[in-house]
């Protein structure tokens, strides 16, 4: 659906500003002062705020995967579109097939992406911590 949001106060890094935003088929495609409104799909956005997506670098779901759809939905509600999620899940993101495991959970569900980091440790293991890198590449 194509919209305008009149009035948001658009945050940038180096500014911020009240404009409208014209949106076409869900992609921002121009951000202005007083854009014309093709038809009455228009929403106003007065005292709201717009900002790029949030990345946040070390976020941690509740360590199972059936918590993966909640914790998707509850971060992109906050503005994060992105996060980070520590190794420390349950079961332990420490082998390939265990981050292949969240990689498809996490693909099939909506919300903010989540991009997962390994754990990776020299004890018990017969890799070297280079050999253990490219397991995970």
């Amino acid at each position: 659906m194509d919209m305008i949001i009149q009035n948001v106060t658009v945050v940038n890094a180096d500014k911020q500003e009240v404009c409208d935003v014209r949106i076409e088929e869900g992609v921002i495609c121009e951000i202005g002062k007083s854009l014309s409104v093709k038809d009455n799909s228009c929403i106003d956005a007065n005292s709201l705020f717009m900002l790029p997506g949030v990345i946040d670098l070390a976020s941690q779901f509740n360590n199972s995967v059936e918590d993966i759809t909640k914790f998707k939905e509850r971060t992109i509600r906050g503005g994060i579109t992105t996060t980070i999620s520590k190794p420390y899940t349950s079961p332990m993101i420490d082998n390939p097939s265990v981050l292949t495991f969240f990689k498809l959970k996490e693909r099939q569900t909506k919300g903010a992406d989540i991009a997962f980091s390994v754990s990776a440790s020299l004890k018990d293991s017969p890799h070297s911590l280079s050999e253990q890198a490219t397991l995970f590449q």
